[in-house]
Order: C-alpha cells, then sequence, then structure tokens
C-alpha cells in the first residue's frame, strides 16, 4: 500500500507518508510539520467476533483485526490525540466496523471533533467516518 502511495504522490513535498506501527509508536513525533489529513484503517473488529470472520480474512494476524472488547480500542486511542496534533484545517478518516459508526460519531463530537460526517459502503454499511478537529481558539479563521 505504501508504494502504491508513493506512486500516487510521486515526489511531492507536500505529502508525506508515514508507515508506523500505530500501536507501538507515537505517530506525532515523526515529522516536523504537523499533519494535515491523517487517514487510518486500525483493527475495529470486536474480540469476540474474530472466530466467525470470513476464512479469507482470517489469514491476517490477529492484531491487525482485534479492536479490543468493542471494536474501537485502538480507534479511540487515536481520536483521543489526533485532535491536539492536526491542524485547523485538516480532518481524521476511520474506517469502521458495521455497528460502529454511532458510538464512534458521539465519542469524536463528545471529545470536540465537528463536521463528524460518516458514509456507507458498497453493501449499505456505515463504513468511514471523517471528523475535523474543533478550532481552538488561538486558530485564525481560514
Amino acid at each position: 500500500m505504501v508504494a502504491v502511495l508513493r506512486d500516487t504522490v510521486g515526489e511531492r513535498s507536500s505529502v508525506r507518508i508515514v508507515r508506523a506501527d500505530a500501536l507501538e509508536v507515537d505517530l506525532f513525533a515523526v515529522g516536523e510539520r504537523p499533519p494535515t489529513r491523517i487517514v487510518a484503517n486500525l483493527p475495529y473488529i470486536v474480540s469476540d467476533e474474530l472466530a466467525d470472520l470470513q476464512r479469507e480474512v482470517q489469514h491476517d494476524p490477529p492484531a491487525a483485526l482485534d479492536g479490543g472488547p468493542d471494536g474501537l480500542c485502538h480507534i479511540r486511542r487515536l481520536i483521543e490525540s489526533a485532535s491536539e496534533h492536526l491542524t485547523p484545517s485538516g480532518c481524521l478518516a476511520l474506517e469502521l466496523g458495521e455497528g460502529q459508526a454511532e458510538v464512534l460519531s458521539s465519542g469524536l463530537a463528545a471529545l470536540g471533533y465537528e463536521e463528524v460526517r460518516t458514509w456507507k459502503d458498497y453493501q449499505d454499511i456505515e463504513r468511514f467516518t471523517i471528523a475535523s478537529p474543533r478550532r481552538r481558539s488561538d486558530d485564525h479563521a481560514s
């Protein structure tokens, strides 16, 4: 995936691709500029549902799938810190599991994110959520 992204964006200096284990590294310590956008596909499957996954998916490492008791463990960790690091005009885009959109949207709103929107996938499942960080009082309107 990183190779495809690099081929797509080329050598544009405004695009920084960071490939890291989000569970083990402080993503915001990487690089010198704050990110404008964070796009993440973190593990979001409920732990108790791992054994019932389609056989094709079960070939993935459990750490790539297991999102904890409610599937939002890793996502919650990211959203709690991302708004402090995103630029004022930035956004956070996340893939989520079936039935998680309402809880995630409420959590984002409670943390001060604005413009929280969710889109459905081709199976009519709410799958992608995008939110903007709250405008801090020291930010200038753009």
